[in-house]
């Protein structure tokens, strides 16, 4: 079974620079439906704690679980800084075993589901997944399809700006340079993420370069798969927005019930 790739270094200390701040609302989206259905959540691929510190800070019973260390540690600092307690596990998705616990609410968010591209995985993923769900529990897992990049071939294997912003803390300039290259018959886009820290007069200070690989899923491919690992009913929403997921639509999140 694949090993999921582990966040370290720059990739992990800019994390929050670059996307604690996207446009679309994923945060709100999974705080209302945490808070319909009520109960405890836990939060898979919890990460620096983006969408877990908000939930805790509303009151919610949250729990984060992730396999990168250095993503955990900058997680407590922050919720120590926010003032709110959520328990944290250090555990990677394939191997996710918190002894009996369950919830009501367990979200992948971030896409984090598509590291797994390998379909074992994935099935054992669902699998452990379902196992740490109340009865009547909701799954919710957000996905991407990269339509941007299935619709630019000229720009598979090229490198282009992809995120940039000047660091507060000392005035660097903080660059991600991304490549990537897909698979269309597999569904799998390799990707290519190069970090790199600028002082402010413009000399290079720090780089890294990080690999990892996407499965994406098209919408009935998912909510089939879904079905097969047990779960009766699957509702989409796409962008985070209350309308079921469809054509013009890249970002796609199930919510699958027993």
């Amino acid at each position: 079974m694949p090993k999921l790739p582990n966040y370290t270094g720059l990739e992990a200390s800019l994390y929050d620079h670059f996307w604690a701040n996207e446009n679309l609302d994923d945060v709100g989206f999974h705080f209302e439906l945490a808070r319909l259905q009520g109960g405890n959540v836990l939060d898979v691929g919890c990460g620096t704690g983006r969408i877990l510190i908000p939930l805790a800070g509303e009151g919610i019973e949250v729990a984060g679980v992730d396999n990168a260390l250095e993503m955990l540690a900058l997680c407590r600092k922050k919720m120590s800084a926010a003032k709110v307690k959520a328990k944290l596990y250090r555990q990677s998705m394939e191997l996710l075993d918190l002894g009996g616990k369950r919830f009501d609410t367990v979200m992948v968010p971030g896409a984090s589901f598509q590291l797994l591209s390998d379909d074992a995985a994935a099935e054992e993923v669902l699998r452990r997944l379902d196992k740490h769900l109340s009865p009547e529990g909701q799954l919710l897992i957000t996905m991407f399809i990269p339509w941007f990049e299935l619709g630019n071939d000229a720009l598979s294997g090229h490198w282009r700006l992809h995120k940039e912003a000047i660091r507060e803390s000392d005035d660097a300039r903080i660059v991600c340079q991304t490549a990537s290259e897909l698979d269309r018959h597999d569904q799998v886009m390799r990707v290519w993420n190069r970090y790199e820290v600028y002082s402010a007069e413009g000399e290079l200070r720090e780089t890294q370069l990080k690999e990892m690989r996407l499965r994406w899923y098209y919408r009935n491919e998912f909510c089939r798969i879904l079905r097969a690992a047990g779960f009766r009913e699957v509702v989409t929403y796409g962008d985070f927005e209350d309308d079921e997921a469809g054509d013009g639509h890249s970002v796609i999140t199930y919510r699958a019930t027993r």
